[in-house]
Parts: C-alpha cells; sequence; structure tokens
C-alpha cells in the first residue's frame, strides 16, 4: 500500500471497528480529569501490524489485548496527550471520515483543553522573596506577570520546578505554599 494511504486506511478502519470514549477521573481537592481511551478491534496479525505502525511513525506506544477467540485482538490508546495525538494525526487533512467519531474526538479534544487552561490559568499564584519571605498572592500567572513584567511562563516555570528564580522572586502554586 503507498505510504499516502495508509492514513486513510486507519481512518475507515478506526470509524469501522474503533471506538473512543472518555470519562472524569474524580478527585477530592481538585477538578475532575477527563481521561479518554480508543480501542480498534480487527484480526490479531492486522493489530500487530497497526501497533508496529503507530509506534515506529507516530511515536505513541498502543496497547495489545488478544480477544477471547484467539484469531482477533484490540489496538488500545489511554492517556490524553496520547489520544489527542493519535486523533490530531488521524483527522489531519482528513475529507472522509465518519461524522460521529470525528464529533467525539472534537468534543473531547474541547473538554480536555478548556480542562488544561483551567489549571493554566486560573491557579493562584504566591510570590515570596529570595529569603522565602511571603510577599503577596496573585489570582493567575497572567496576573502576576502583568503587575511585576514578568513573562507568565518563566513564573509558571518556578512553580513546577524547572527554574528556581524569576525576576529576583520565588512562586509557588498556592495549594503548594506551607507559611
Amino acid at each position: 500500500m503507498k505510504d499516502s494511504l495508509i492514513k486513510a486506511y486507519i481512518r475507515g478502519h478506526f470509524d469501522g471497528d474503533g471506538s473512543i470514549g472518555y470519562s472524569y477521573l474524580k478527585r477530592k481537592t481538585k477538578e475532575a480529569v477527563p481521561i479518554g481511551n480508543i480501542a480498534i478491534v480487527s484480526t490479531k496479525s492486522f493489530i500487530i501490524n497497526l501497533i508496529k505502525y503507530i509506534n515506529d511513525n507516530i511515536k505513541i506506544k498502543m496497547g495489545f489485548k488478544l480477544h477471547s477467540n484467539k484469531t482477533h485482538a484490540y489496538a488500545t490508546l489511554g492517556g490524553s496527550l496520547n489520544i489527542l495525538k493519535f486523533m490530531d494525526w488521524l483527522y489531519y487533512d482528513a475529507t472522509i471520515y465518519l461524522q460521529r467519531k470525528f464529533a467525539k474526538y472534537d468534543e473531547f479534544k474541547s473538554i480536555y483543553i478548556q480542562y488544561k487552561n483551567s489549571l493554566l490559568n486560573n491557579r493562584k499564584i504566591v510570590q515570596l522573596s529570595l529569603n522565602n519571605d511571603y510577599i503577596q498572592t496573585f489570582d493567575n500567572k497572567e496576573i502576576a506577570s502583568k503587575v511585576l513584567n514578568l513573562h507568565p511562563l518563566s513564573i509558571y516555570n518556578v512553580c513546577t520546578g524547572r527554574a528556581k528564580t524569576a525576576g529576583k522572586f520565588i512562586f509557588c502554586f498556592k495549594r503548594n505554599y506551607n507559611n
């Protein structure tokens, strides 16, 4: 099969014998996390080749589960970022696809992006001196960046431990602050 047709073939197979779904992982003190899953069922040999192709070309590790009849198998994929990477690849520049499955992917993508944006933009940020003395709390990194004239990513990198300081200050998420 021509390389240019492989993605369309996989998409057609997914439309016919695949599924995409999501649920929410509820946590006591945090916002519920959208968790997605994908499964494709086919013959054992097709699934083995599909997994190899996806692993080699898209760099996503798909799972394998043998069907009870031993001749068929499932390719499975979990992890929101893996699912979005796979589905973005699958539907990029596509003109022919099953609308119902595309709509489910699009719905999951919107929900996941909204969730990530709420995490990144709505976390309270605590500003500390280099001696770890409390200075003030901001509603989010964007407000802190405007007030302090610092890039929001610099503040975020300190909060996540990727950097030690930004603008001669220490920052942390309020939930991690022990006064």
